[in-house]
């Protein structure tokens, strides 16, 4: 099965196009304990709830910064990559039709890039990772090659303020520098079917552009941005729906808004868990995914 495949049957499966990003802060997780000891009882406790209550995200996305963080290699500490591994692994067991995305973003000279493939895609065991386009075709091309189970998002136009830097700036091509990223996507996914995009929804014209180009209709869409970035969920989610996109292969992501929309974990409610699936339903809701159109 490849990563298209995975994508489109999850979303059929979970009835969501959904992707709950998991990037948990340490002061927001109402548990005691160690980082790791808090986090994966956090996460037993909401992931037990989700499939009681039949609530799932068709993705789900750990940011490999926030869990990084709390390793101190000089001391011989590896508590947040073990609780990294330890929360890959409790997807798998309890969330097993559900892919998992790694917020990687690497990208270097090939054989580096050869190195952060196998480190972020085989070693982790994720179903795809994110990553930098900026160096070019043999930056990209080693996660690419590596499996076609195995999905590479390239940023593209990403939700975050600094966007406007250089990723709108016109190039002499005639087209703004994200047009040029977006076209190079589409030149790398055509012998490999697993690469795709990053594209914020904090730029939902930018979107429906590319949407209603028949030419990206089966390229993956990772969208972030519709959570505390404020992204315009209801464009979004119309684009997605109008057009020739097969919306199966979008994965709409909010991460704190969904885990931690209390941001202290004194402000948590006891039942937390029915908060973070309450939470996590009004997005599949206000996404409102329907298979039957695709």
């Amino acid at each position: 099965m490849d990563f298209k495949d995975k994508l489109i049957r999850s979303a059929l499966e979970n009835e969501s196009i959904a992707c709950m990003g998991l990037d948990l802060v340490d002061g927001a997780i109402p548990e005691k304990g160690s980082f790791n000891d808090k986090s994966l009882e956090f996460l037993y406790k909401v992931f037990t709830k989700m499939n009681h209550q039949g609530v799932l995200p068709g993705a789900i996305k750990f940011n490999h910064g926030f869990y990084e963080i709390h390793d101190k290699p000089h001391e011989g500490n590896f508590e947040g990559s073990l609780t990294l591994a330890h929360g890959i692994q409790m997807v798998r067991k309890e969330l097993p039709n559900v892919p998992i995305i790694l917020d990687f973003k690497r990208g270097d000279i090939g054989k580096s890039s050869k190195n952060y493939a196998i480190a972020g895609l085989i070693n982790w065991n994720v179903d795809a990772v994110t990553v930098h386009g900026y160096m070019g075709t043999d930056s990209v091309m080693p996660f690419a090659d590596l499996s076609p189970e195995k999905g590479v998002y390239v940023l593209t136009l990403t939700s975050n303020k600094g966007s406007e830097d250089f990723q709108l700036l016109g190039t002499s091509q005639g087209r703004q520098l994200y047009g040029v990223v977006a076209s190079k996507v589409l030149d790398w996914a055509r012998p490999h079917s697993n690469v795709g995009m990053v594209f914020g929804a904090t730029h939902p014209k930018d979107l429906e552009i590319i949407v209603d180009d028949g030419s990206f209709c089966g390229i993956p869409l990772l969208i972030p941005g519709v959570g505390d970035q404020e992204g315009d969920l209801m464009r979004i989610r119309n684009a997605l729906h109008n057009g020739t996109y097969n919306g199966g292969l979008a994965r709409i992501n909010s991460s704190s808004g969904i885990t931690h929309p209390w941001k202290l974990a004194e402000n948590a409610p006891k039942e937390y868990a029915i908060e973070v699936v309450k939470q996590l339903d009004l997005l599949n809701k206000g996404i409102n995914y329907r298979p039957s159109l695709n």
